[in-house]
């Protein structure tokens, strides 16, 4: 590790450091005014206070470091690092908190999965989102890259459906059983106003399907003419005979 990379990350010029702020003492003479005559509106401008002064540290350089040191052991690097760090500086001292965010250095497994083993997120798999970037293997003691998990789009469970005959169908939505009545869709349905092909208004999912879309959805061309909600006996008999009825 480079001896002046606490210098290098910490010692950066702030967010806002060339903000002209308001004057010392501006906080102090805005208190002197009685409740009634402060200010009562304020500038539409950006407020170049000190409290709008941020924090500007350049981690790129850490994390090519650690990425550089993947496969050694944990504590040959730290021991690296910590020979050009000064616990006394609190600037210096600030690059230790840095390493610990991106990298996990308690890592249990459970069930075959890596997971944080301190602090709030024990037990989060690490591979989660917004975790560190690295970690020490438990079992070696190396460091080695967290695999991140691909997001997957959620996709809506397919209802379950129990067909009885052409024109009764027992749909499961939303954990709710209900009779549908189909209807067969037109052979000839025409076109709307617009020349688009013609929609029938489906009651089950309350929109209008074309007869390209009812034979996706349904496997055949029809529509829900009107839909109730199935009895506790048809339940019993036709979409959960084994089980008890419920809404879940």
């Amino acid at each position: 590790m480079r001896p002046d990379m606490a210098k290098v990350i910490v010692e950066r010029p702030r967010i806002g450091s060339r903000l002209r702020g308001r004057g010392k003492g501006a906080r102090r003479k805005l208190q002197r005014f009685p409740s009634d005559e402060t200010p009562k509106r304020e500038g539409m401008k950006r407020s170049v206070g000190p409290c709008r002064k941020l924090l500007n540290e350049h981690l790129g350089p850490l994390r090519r470091y650690l990425h550089k040191q993947i496969g050694r052991p944990w504590n040959k690097v730290f021991s690296e690092i910590s020979q050009h760090i000064s616990r006394d500086s609190a600037v210096q001292d600030h690059v230790r908190d840095h390493v610990l965010d991106y990298v996990a250095t308690r890592v249990t497994i459970i069930d075959g999965v890596l997971c944080r083993g301190d602090g709030y997120g024990v037990g989060i798999p690490l591979g989660a989102w917004g975790n560190p970037l690295f970690y020490v293997c438990p079992r070696t003691g190396l460091l080695k890259r967290v695999r991140r998990q691909a997001r997957r789009p959620r996709s809506a469970p397919p209802l379950k459906q129990v067909a009885v005959d052409f024109d009764r169908v027992y749909f499961r939505k939303d954990g709710l059983w209900l009779r549908v009545e189909l209807e067969a869709f037109p052979k000839h349905p025409g076109l709307d106003h617009l020349g688009a092909p013609l929609r029938m208004e489906d009651a089950l999912w309350q929109a209008g399907l074309t007869r390209a879309e009812a034979v996706a959805r349904y496997g055949r061309a029809v529509f829900a003419r009107q839909t109730h909600v199935a009895t506790r006996a048809d339940i019993r008999k036709y979409c959960e005979p084994l089980k008890r009825p419920n809404r879940v």
